[in-house]
């Protein structure tokens, strides 16, 4: 049965989503919070790792290493591998908390390339936002798309939302596909869903709708107390083509904002 509620149409009925949403990243002080250490984990099926990913991986770790031991970001690196992708993160985030000494943990797919400054420019936006612990960076998955979403106050349909900002903006909901996340925030939301799986696929109540890992993951941090960000600045491309309808189907159902 079609949506009845009509799709957003203009800007002026898109800014009440989104207003007082964005973080501005403070300028650095000569005081700054303690320089994060970086766990890099990647989840996959042993099929799914692309030459794009590796050598991204590659040349991250080589700059890395040619850094001083006290200059370098990168602690851990931690992979698992199995068919079911939540599943994996969900190892991911027990290894990390059982076995790292880091101060957070970045997941990303293996078919995504990046940047070798990636640690160092996750590393500048938390050190300014230290209160910031889930934080997800761009990565388009179509036509120039990122995963940013806010709900749509029909309380079904998503508003996309891919208008370029600076800094760190809220979100209602982000993409897991380059996500990095604190120990304090994995720590509480583990313990407060009693070990319960955080990435587990949910049925959403009331629609009766499947929702991917990475909205149930948002779904339950938010619900746990804990609040979601994406930044524009750190930017990764996505070497697979999925359509957005076909893993976020309400996203057809409301304009998607234009970038600068």
């Amino acid at each position: 049965m079609e949506n009845p509620i009509p799709p957003l149409s203009t800007e002026e009925e898109l800014k009440p989503l989104v207003d007082n949403k964005l973080i501005k990243v403070r300028e650095i002080k000569p005081i700054l919070p303690p320089k994060p250490t970086i766990t890099v984990s990647y989840p996959h099926n042993w099929r799914n790792l692309t030459q794009d990913f590796v050598g991204s991986l590659v040349g991250l770790i080589l700059k890395e290493t040619s850094k001083k031991p006290k200059d370098r970001i990168l602690g851990s690196i931690f992979h698992e591998g199995s068919c079911y992708v939540d599943m994996n993160r969900e190892r991911l985030v027990v290894n990390f908390l059982n076995h790292s000494q880091d101060s957070h943990l970045l997941m990303i797919d293996p078919d995504i390339s990046f940047k070798d400054t990636l640690l160092e420019e996750f590393a500048s936006l938390i050190q300014r936002a230290p209160e910031v612990g889930i934080l997800a960076a761009r990565v388009d998955i179509r036509n120039g798309l990122p995963v940013f979403y806010y709900q749509h106050p029909d309380g079904v349909s998503l508003v996309h939302y891919a208008q370029a900002f600076k800094g760190i903006r809220e979100f209602d909901y982000v993409g897991t596909g380059v996500i990095l996340l604190s120990r304090e925030v994995l720590f509480s939301i583990y313990t407060q869903l009693n070990h319960a799986h955080m990435f587990s696929l949910m049925i959403e109540e009331g629609t009766n709708r499947k929702l991917g890992d990475d909205l149930s993951f948002c779904k339950r941090a938010k619900s746990l107390g804990h609040k979601v960000y994406g930044t524009w600045d750190i930017y990764c491309i996505h070497h697979k083509d999925y359509p957005i309808q076909s893993r976020y189907p309400s996203a057809q159902e409301v304009q998607i904002t234009k970038r600068d």
